[in-house]
């Protein structure tokens, strides 16, 4: 490191050039969050960022979050880890409603996925295609928050230990 800030001592253009190329990727995330120029929310700014493109059939995809879950099931004395991302599939005419509550929701949001996640029975965790855990998910989401307009949920990168306790 000590040998990095030297070289850059040296160099006081390379100084310019790295400052210079930090703040254009700043700006420019913020102008594209934005549509336009100027300061913006963070909040806001990353909640542009979760939400992808429209699909052929019209349908985005928000990232709902990076969870990691622990969970005790006392009468099976185990313990296990539940670890995945989880996506939230939302039609384009809803997206602009959606976008505004997200923002300002998406703690909310990721409480309901913690607490869904909790209390799926261990058995449903053996489903590939893991229905009854989306669909605990979305009808938590739904019960809680049903001005959200989220039409499927979609997990990935899935896993699951399970320890004796």
């Amino acid at each position: 490191m000590n040998a990095f800030r030297s070289n850059l001592k040296s160099h006081p253009g390379c100084v310019t050039l790295l400052v210079a190329i930090g703040s254009v990727v700043a700006g420019s995330r913020l102008s594209h969050a934005s549509g336009g120029g100027g300061a913006m929310d963070p909040a806001v700014v990353s909640a542009e960022m979760d939400i992808g493109p429209a699909s052929e059939a019209g349908v985005h995809g928000v990232k709902l979050g990076d969870f990691r879950v622990r969970v005790y099931y006392p009468t099976e004395a185990r313990k296990s880890s539940i670890t995945f991302l989880a996506f939230a599939a939302v039609k384009e005419e809803a997206l602009p409603k959606f976008r505004e509550l997200f923002v300002h929701r998406r703690n909310k949001i990721r409480d309901q996925v913690i607490v869904a996640t909790r209390r799926v029975p261990l058995a449903d965790f053996d489903d590939p295609e893991l229905h009854a855990f989306r669909r605990r998910i979305l009808f938590r989401l739904r019960r809680m928050m049903p001005e959200l307009a989220i039409d499927d949920i979609y997990v990935s990168e899935f896993r699951l230990d399970v320890d004796g306790i």
